[in-house]
């Protein structure tokens, strides 16, 4: 059985740690009390064959800093965050190379896994974005005989964009269901977003094709048609209260993505309407009745 530290005890870190039956599972969570007879990184780590980072984007540098020192040169270290790091502009695959090395054996996990459908056994699917041969062989036998189906992308940093941008695009369907735009438009915005996905993707180094994979139009539909996806309620919010509270993954990396672009992210209707609601605070129904009638 393989030692496996799940650093970040919510949703998604939970469900991967009850979905991995045939291994020897330990949490670990920066909250006090979170996680029962929780031992220190000092103790859990050096021992881990593989150590998920299931945690916000934001909080990713920290828990890195925690954790690095007790790496042994061998751990499988797995991102399930997505987003961007303010201060640097870094995506996950970036910061995570950046703090460990290039030698690291590291892997992006991502596509559609809601945690709430991993834990009733139901279907999903994931790839796994990693240059080493190692790290992708390890993590197919620690899933094997899981509910995901497995795929495997060698454009990591394409498959972390992918991550980034289905969140954004995510709180766009959001507000068309909140609107009763119908289907048609839905149909619309998912095709016209995928290619929009597919040429941040290439603007911003990576391979447009991994926008249509599992990491991009997969999680992107998944995430943007699901009750229980927080970017999706964060659209809704916006049309009917006209603000959200919620900081969801897509809001935090909206302005770090747009600055990445610079001007080129003028090139992206979509975007740029889903920017025009969250940063500009212009009117959500205004905005996306505009961009269904093909005036955004």
């Amino acid at each position: 059985m393989k030692r496996v530290v799940i650093i970040g005890a919510g949703e998604i870190g939970s469900a991967i740690g009850r979905l991995l039956r045939g291994a020897r599972v330990e949490f670990f969570d920066a909250q006090p009390g979170k996680v029962r007879g929780q031992r220190p990184l000092a103790k859990s780590v050096p021992s881990a064959e593989v150590v998920f980072f299931c945690i916000h984007s934001r909080f990713a540098r920290q828990a890195l800093f925690s954790a690095a020192p007790y790496l042994k040169r061998r751990t499988v270290v797995v991102s399930v965050s997505k987003g961007i790091e303010f201060q640097t502009r870094f995506t996950m695959d970036q910061l995570f190379t950046h703090l460990l090395g290039a030698r690291q054996p590291f892997a992006m996990l991502c596509g559609p896994m809601l945690a709430e459908e991993l834990d009733l056994k139901l279907p999903g699917g994931a790839v796994i974005g990693t240059k080493s041969d190692a790290a992708y062989r390890t993590l197919v036998q620690l899933l094997r005989g899981t509910s995901l189906k497995l795929e495997r992308s060698k454009d990591v940093h394409g498959v972390a964009l992918a991550g980034v941008l289905k969140n954004i695009y995510a709180i766009g369907l959001g507000v068309s269901s909140a609107l009763k735009l119908g289907s048609n438009f839905s149909g619309w915005y998912i095709q016209a977003s995928a290619a929009e996905m597919a040429g941040i993707i290439g603007a911003l180094g990576g391979k447009p094709q991994t926008a249509y994979g599992p990491a991009g139009l997969g999680d992107f539909i998944t995430t943007g048609l699901s009750p229980y996806s927080q970017n999706q309620q964060m659209g809704q919010d916006l049309v009917r209260r006209g603000t959200c509270a919620m900081t969801s993954e897509g809001c935090v990396s909206l302005p770090s993505l747009v600055k990445l672009l610079g001007a080129r992210a003028k090139s992206f209707p979509i975007l740029t309407a889903i920017r025009r609601t969250l940063e500009h605070h212009t009117d959500a129904k205004k905005i996306f009745i505009a961009l269904a009638h093909g005036r955004a």
